[in-house]
């Protein structure tokens, strides 16, 4: 009787060490992005609607002071376009044309494909599984939504393992059918 109880104790602490929670995964997340400078990554982005497939290419950058700069790479004609966020405020410039808007007090943005928007709402990640894609380990997450729609339902967040950084955020519609995927690309914290 001794040794069932001896095993079964020494199982659980096996059991209790080799395990994670969801809190310490999200606390080394947030601990990562708050010891750097900023963060600059690439977003490869498919949107697919009615059976058709749209691709987008633009790069992110955020540094600390609050300034958020996404510059679109793809499609070409949208070649250069940079939209910066800076608190409420958003400034658009179009190199082509030669011109630029800014827009003041622009708070019910919805920039929830942006990382900044990830780390500002790290608190809110649900954990929901552990993945293996080719080989190479993520941690899944349900992403929360603010205004929920038909097209817009739910986000899964996949973050590296073993980098702690966002690997993709796939949006689903309220059928369930993936209608973007986001990939970060090349992500690394500025030191």
């Amino acid at each position: 009787m001794r040794k069932i109880v001896l095993t079964i104790f020494l199982l659980s602490i096996i059991m209790i060490g080799c395990s994670f929670s969801e809190e310490r995964v999200v606390k080394k997340i947030e601990k990562q992005f708050n010891k750097c400078k900023g963060y600059e990554s690439s977003l490869n982005i498919t949107i697919s609607m009615d059976g058709n497939k749209a691709q987008y290419k633009m790069n992110e950058k955020h540094i600390k002071d609050g300034k958020t700069i996404v510059e679109i790479i793809y499609p070409g004609k949208n070649n250069k376009i940079t939209s910066e966020y800076l608190n409420n405020k958003i400034i658009i410039n179009n190199p082509a044309i030669e011109q630029s808007i800014t827009l003041n007090d622009f708070k019910d943005l919805d920039k929830g494909f942006l990382a900044k928007d990830i780390f500002d709402n790290i608190k809110k990640l649900k954990f929901i599984e552990e993945k293996e894609i080719d080989g190479k380990q993520y941690f899944a997450f349900d992403y929360p939504i603010k205004d929920k729609n038909k097209y817009n339902n739910k986000k899964i967040l996949l973050f590296d393992k073993r980098e702690l950084t966002p690997f993709s955020l796939e949006i689903l519609d309220r059928e369930g059918v993936t209608r973007t995927i986001i990939l970060y690309e090349n992500f690394k914290f500025l030191p």
